[in-house]
């Protein structure tokens, strides 16, 4: 049965009178769904001009094989490995879409297969920033910042965010070669000198009185009598 505009209405029979697995140009069954959409929209960026995306796919190289421009050869390559969830991904980027160079994975997977997202090596695996801050439990901005200011990539994944209290307010100047010592001060940073011995730089600091506690106010304190 079809509707004002002569489309099939679901659940109908055309008007053959036969419908489903016994209709003579029945395909796959699997129009609409989530794995149907996504090799739907593998077709679009690739190959449609008019597409959004086209200009960082198919304007790019980005191709489909043409055993997959049919969805059944490509539900049977993909349907044993699907899961819910998951998205289509390119193990190579600078290549198209085919068997070998897809796979499914999650999106947070598919995201660190970016071009622009830099791998690094931890735990002997090629991980993001983002996936050894969670590991790590240190974060992001932090590493980032480690490592943009030159750290060695181990350090700058293990080490702990607070100083110990014997190094507190003494940095390390790489490119000086020396122990810095500064500290805050009402918002402001005061600059106390560079030394070329952490025994000098703990002496410096202790001296300025950068490490001793606040001098709590009496005003605050209750006094009790005994």
């Amino acid at each position: 049965m079809r509707d004002k505009k002569g489309k099939f209405i679901k659940g109908t029979k055309c008007n053959t009178g036969v419908s489903g697995k016994q209709h003579g140009k029945y395909l796959h069954g699997m129009a609409g769904t989530r794995i149907y959409r996504i090799w739907q929209g593998m077709k679009k960026r690739c190959l449609n001009k008019n597409e959004q995306s086209y200009i960082k796919y198919g304007a790019k190289g980005i191709t489909v094989s043409k055993e997959w421009e049919t969805f059944v050869n490509f539900l049977e390559d993909m349907k044993d490995t699907y899961f819910e969830k998951s998205q289509i991904d390119r193990i190579d980027n600078n290549k198209g879409y085919f068997k070998k160079n897809c796979r499914w994975v999650t999106i947070e997977q598919q995201a660190n297969n970016k071009r622009n997202v830099k791998l690094y090596d931890f735990n002997g695996n090629k991980m993001s920033i983002s996936q050894i801050s969670r590991i790590t439990g240190i974060n992001r901005v932090t590493i980032r910042d480690r490592i943009e200011k030159g750290w060695e990539q181990k350090k700058a994944f293990s080490k702990p965010i607070t100083q110990p209290q014997e190094d507190k307010n003494i940095y390390w100047v790489k490119s000086r070669k020396q122990y810095q010592v500064s500290f805050k001060r009402k918002s402001k940073t005061v600059f106390v000198g560079r030394f070329n011995s952490k025994k000098e730089a703990i002496i410096a600091r202790n001296k300025h009185n950068c490490f001793l506690r606040p001098i709590q106010d009496s005003r605050n304190t209750e006094r009790r009598n005994y």
